[in-house]
């Protein structure tokens, strides 16, 4: 299953900016989400953002909920800042609070669900189930192929486009002609 929040159609250009505004709708409609359908004072549960595209939401739902329990994954899945230029999926790095077994899960955007899946495969051998997937856009082409899950969406964007998140813009933006700063790693 796929939930969309917010319905009205701000990401159906090619190239998108993705606002700060649209940014904290998101993540309010995502807290409001999880806070009535989860218990959060279960001791079992925790939040985990993939790294890095899910760490801003992560952080600031679970400011938004007073929920001091994250975790994150850091994976790799893109090759560069060209639009659609993936490669394959792997785990970089990770650090998954011991003694949780299930998860909420926040990544920015689901596009075609290989980090997404690449996550779940990850945590079964550690016998860590993932409750849900939270993302701030759903490409509109976004098939979920596991029946007992849901993907849910602030935003859902026009099918293959492009999201530029406002942290990214502004960060490159800021450093533009630093030479310090303005280097590829």
């Amino acid at each position: 299953m796929k939930k969309i929040f917010i319905k009205d159609k701000v990401l159906w250009k090619d190239d998108n900016p993705f606002t700060y505004d649209y940014y904290m709708n998101a993540c309010r409609k995502i807290a409001e989400d999880i806070q009535k359908k989860y218990d959060l004072s279960d001791p079992n549960l925790g939040f985990l953002g993939i790294a890095r595209g899910g760490l801003p939401i992560l952080v600031t739902v679970s400011q938004l909920l007073n929920y001091r329990n994250i975790s994150f994954i850091q994976c790799k899945m893109t090759n560069s800042d060209t639009p659609h230029d993936y490669g394959d999926f792997h785990i970089i790095s990770e650090y998954i609070e011991p003694n949780k077994k299930k998860f909420i899960v926040f990544d920015d955007i689901f596009y075609k669900g290989k980090t997404s899946y690449g996550v779940m495969d990850h945590l079964k051998p550690m016998n860590i189930e993932v409750e849900d997937f939270y993302g701030l856009v759903i490409d509109e082409s976004f098939q979920n192929d596991n029946p007992n899950l849901c993907f849910n969406g602030g935003y859902e964007s026009k099918k293959d486009s492009w999201v530029h998140f406002f942290w990214v813009e502004d960060i490159r933006e800021m450093i533009q002609g630093d030479e310090s700063l303005d280097k590829k790693n």
